[in-house]
């Protein structure tokens, strides 16, 4: 009994931290920049959240993270 327990806590912890992957890597990619905000602050927000998808051991590029930075911006 407590081994069936334990494997679904498991079960269950592995597919929340893969839901908080998700969530994370998607708020990187969905942030955006409006043309009253300001840069530098929008910059270290998204290198802070960056770095945070990174600690969770999703790979980004410095490619990929340019290219999410650019779609950041809007199109002025």
């Amino acid at each position: 009994m407590a081994a069936s327990i334990w494997k679904s806590a498991k079960d269950n912890y592995k597919i929340y931290l893969e839901m908080t992957r998700i969530n994370a890597d998607n708020e990187l990619r969905t942030l955006k920049f409006a043309d009253n905000d300001d840069f530098p602050t929008h910059l270290s927000i998204m290198c802070n959240k960056l770095s945070k998808v990174r600690t969770m051991g999703i790979v980004i590029s410095d490619t990929s993270f340019k290219t999410i930075l650019l779609n950041s911006l809007p199109k002025s």
